[in-house]
């Protein structure tokens, strides 16, 4: 009886056409990594240039909108309870 015997289905890969794939696929993501690079450097110095050109610079700009926020809802809640005190005085009234 036989213990090793095949059934001539065997799974067989050539490795030149890995050893291919792989080194093509190396080369992929290398020029990926240097497009992300050399198109980030790019955006960084337009945002650069961008922040450098404002007449105020963006912390200031946001420091005066959250002034204008906090006084937006300061006043709304005050018309809140402006209205509800109103409300409560027509009711009981």
């Amino acid at each position: 009886m036989k213990t090793n015997q095949g059934t001539g289905n065997d799974f067989m890969v050539d490795s030149r056409h890995l050893i291919i794939g792989g080194t093509l696929f190396g080369i992929g993501v290398g020029a990926c990594i240097a497009g992300i690079a050399i198109s980030g450097s790019a955006f960084l110095s337009a945002v650069q240039s961008w922040v450098s050109a404002m007449e105020r610079p963006p912390s200031e700009l946001a420091r005066g909108t959250w002034a204008q926020a906090k006084a937006a809802a300061a006043a709304g809640r005050q018309a809140w309870t402006d209205s509800s005190q109103d409300i409560n005085q027509r009711v009981h009234a």
